[in-house]
C-alpha cells in the first residue's frame, strides 16, 4: 500500500499516484500506476520516488518533525521539473483546498533551459494563481544557490537567477506569502 511516483522516458508511465500491491523480494515489487501523470521525463532509465520516505536532512523533514505530522505531498515534484511541469500537474490535480503549499522552482528553467526572466515570471504567475486557488497558506522559497563550477553555470544565468529570486521576494511580500531564503541555509559556497 505504499505510494510511489515514477519518472521515465515516456509521459504515459510518469505516475504521481502509484501504489505498491505486493513485494516480491528486497529489490522488486509489483504496483499499480495511478491516473495522474506528470510531464517530466527522464533521458535514460526511470526512477522511483517514495514520497513517504524521509531523510533527516533538510528543512522539509524538520518542519514535519516539529509539527508532529507528515505533509501530504499532493503536487510534490520530481527531479528535472520546470515551473510549467508543475503548473500542468497542479491543473491536473483535484481542486480541493490544502492547508499549506510550498513552492520552490526555477533551477531547471534557468540552468537547463536558459529561460529569460520574463518567461519565468510568466510561468510562475500562472502557477501561483493556481496554487492560490488551492491553498490557504503559500510558502515561497527562493531558487537555491548554484555552484559556479557546474558546467551549466554562466554569469548570464546567474544574473537571471538573482533577478528571479529578488522578484520572488517582492511577490511574496506583496501577496502575503511566507518567504524563505534558501541561500541562508547554505553550509558553504557549494552546498
Amino acid at each position: 500500500g505504499q505510494p510511489f511516483r515514477l519518472i521515465s522516458p515516456a509521459v504515459a508511465t510518469n505516475s504521481m499516484d502509484g501504489v505498491i500491491t505486493s513485494v516480491v523480494d528486497a529489490n522488486n515489487c509489483i504496483g499499480t500506476i495511478g491516473s495522474r501523470l506528470h510531464t517530466v521525463t527522464s533521458a535514460s532509465t526511470g526512477s522511483v520516488i517514495f514520497p513517504q520516505r524521509r531523510s533527516t536532512r533538510g528543512w522539509y523533514t524538520w518542519t514535519e518533525t516539529l509539527l508532529g505530522e507528515m505533509f501530504d505531498t499532493t503536487w510534490c515534484a520530481v527531479g528535472g521539473a520546470r515551473i510549467q511541469n508543475i503548473l500542468s500537474l497542479v491543473q491536473a490535480s483535484d481542486s480541493s483546498l490544502h492547508d499549506v503549499a510550498f513552492v520552490c522552482l526555477g533551477m531547471n528553467n534557468i540552468y537547463a533551459d536558459g529561460d529569460t526572466l520574463a518567461a519565468m515570471q510568466t510561468y510562475m504567475l500562472a502557477l501561483l494563481s493556481e496554487v492560490e486557488a488551492r491553498s490557504r497558506i503559500i510558502v515561497l522559497l527562493s531558487v537555491p544557490p548554484r555552484n559556479s563550477a557546474d558546467g551549466s553555470w554562466s554569469a548570464g544565468k546567474q544574473t537571471v537567477h538573482t533577478q528571479f529570486n529578488r522578484w520572488l521576494y517582492e511577490i511574496a511580500r506583496s501577496s502575503g506569502y511566507i518567504w524563505i531564503n534558501t541561500a541562508r541555509t547554505v553550509a558553504n559556497g557549494v552546498s
